[in-house]
């Protein structure tokens, strides 16, 4: 079993955070948490520091939108406080050989096991062997029946399962699977990694995103048009648009900013948008997502090219949310949707928006003050061009995150390829390709590792649950 210290790597892992972070969410000093993982140390359930610990870990959770996981991992089905925090002491301090957590679905979990062992190319009865257990076990994993599923026992398969997917080289098919922590070159790191993969019901909130896109991709959407937006008159006027302010305060200044910015591109006829936003979306929310869409398909209805770069460091499930949000503007062609291979910060916040011939809006700030912060607008040739220069710069680290093509894809021979209703799906190991089989074509192809995973999990899933799923024909000699 685990042990205290190796269950906090894991849990932090699990919320992408670190100790630092949680400290401050609590009254104990990071100093103080860190003696949690001492070998050197022995805590109790009832120590305070643990208390205050586990009441950080909530309160970033659900500050940070990671209540899911956490719940998850602790097998609580309950998102009070008072629920979770009983549940992950428990698993915190649950030394016994117990079952694995309630939530676990054992269906799930033997479809996933059934992928990891066909990967790692190994039989139930040498897996077995390896980890000295009965080979019905092991059977009975598999096909989701019921079997009591040690913690322990199931940590030495992931264990077992890493090395052999190691010994064939299959680390990036597991990456696509599973995730990179799997694959990652700790091979206890990886064990762990695999074990919240496999024990958690993944499918669940991912699948959910991807069939909403999968939805859209399928509707009769060719651009912007047919959609019920306000015309700009009525969202912008001279006053704004003739603002010679060079600054602008907290999420309303920004809103006005965005409003000055666009309509002057859409209005005074500009050729290209660079965007950028790493900061909380939030100001985007309410009644001013629908003004800001009418500015955007305004200024694509003018013909002007956007350059964006997506900010996509986030859960599968948003970033996947995010993609569908902005597919009706992706399908006017006018788009170019890139995401960067960089790792973003986590201390500040940096926002561009450019237009290299008229203006920009620039904000550098501390992470969470941007209810407050100053962005500034900038309408000098020497600052358009120095930031001009440093969007080039972004770009040069950057990677497209779904190209639009009108008409069908050919179809190679070493794609997978696998219908569903009216999609045609077309799979390699580094992309894949979505076609609406219906009239107007389009395609849609993503390379993003997270993409791909999802698009894997989602094909397996509706495979193993929708009668409707056929492979494609391979096209003729």
């Amino acid at each position: 079993m685990l042990k205290l210290k190796e269950k906090i790597t894991l849990l932090l892992r699990e919320l992408d955070t670190d100790l630092k972070r949680i400290s401050e969410y609590t009254t104990i000093s990071y100093t103080a948490l860190c003696y949690l993982r001492s070998p050197a140390k022995s805590y109790k359930p009832d120590s305070p520091t643990v208390r205050k610990f586990i009441s950080a870990v909530y309160r970033y959770s659900r500050e940070n939108d990671k209540l899911g996981r956490l719940c998850m991992l602790t097998g609580c089905l309950c998102r009070a406080e008072e629920d979770i925090s009983q549940a992950l002491l428990q698993w915190l301090f649950n030394s016994s050989v117990s079952d694995l957590p309630t939530g676990t679905d054992p269906i799930l979990m033997g479809k996933k096991l059934c992928s990891l062992m066909e990967l790692a190319e190994v039989s139930n009865r040498s897996l077995a062997v390896e980890i000295d257990i009965d080979p019905a076990y092991i059977s009975r994993w598999r096909h989701g029946k019921p079997a009591r599923r040690s913690a322990e026992k199931i940590e030495k398969l992931c264990s077992a399962l890493v090395r052999h997917i190691r010994i064939n080289s299959k680390q990036p098919q597991l990456a696509l699977l599973a995730g990179n922590e799997c694959a990652c070159a700790d091979e206890a790191k990886a064990a762990q990694a695999m074990l919240i993969w496999l024990t958690r019901n993944t499918y669940s909130e991912d699948i959910n995103a991807m069939e909403a896109l999968i939805s859209r991709l399928g509707t009769e959407y060719t651009g912007t048009e047919g959609t019920r937006l306000p015309p700009i008159e009525q969202i912008i006027d001279t006053d704004i648009l003739d603002e010679a302010d060079s600054s602008y305060l907290g999420r309303e200044g920004l809103r006005r900013a965005v409003i000055r910015f666009l309509g002057n591109a859409a209005v005074g006829g500009s050729s290209e948008l660079m965007l950028y936003s790493d900061q909380n979306m939030d100001w985007m929310g309410g009644d001013f997502r629908i003004k800001w869409s009418a500015l955007m398909a305004a200024c694509l209805n003018r013909g002007i090219k956007v350059r964006i770069i997506h900010n996509i460091d986030r859960d599968t499930s948003e970033m996947i949310a995010a993609i569908t949000a902005w597919l009706p503007l992706y399908m006017t062609g006018l788009i170019d949707a890139y995401y960067s291979s960089s790792e973003a910060g986590t201390r500040f916040t940096h926002t561009v928006f450019l237009d290299p011939s008229r203006g920009c809006i620039e904000c550098f700030c501390p992470a969470g003050s941007e209810e407050t912060a100053e962005y500034r607008y900038m309408t000098d040739t020497r600052e358009l061009d120095l930031r001009s220069r440093f969007f080039a710069a972004m770009l040069k680290d950057c990677r497209p995150l779904v190209t639009v093509t009108r008409g069908s894809t050919s179809t190679e021979r070493d794609k997978k390829s696998v219908v569903i209703g009216n999609i045609l799906f077309s799979r390699t190991d580094s992309s894949v390709t979505v076609t609406r089989l219906s009239s107007p074509k389009l395609s849609f192809t993503f390379t993003h590792p997270l993409m791909l995973r999802a698009f894997s999990e989602y094909l397996r899933y509706q495979s193993e649950n929708n009668e409707n799923t056929k492979t494609a024909d391979k096209p003729k000699e």
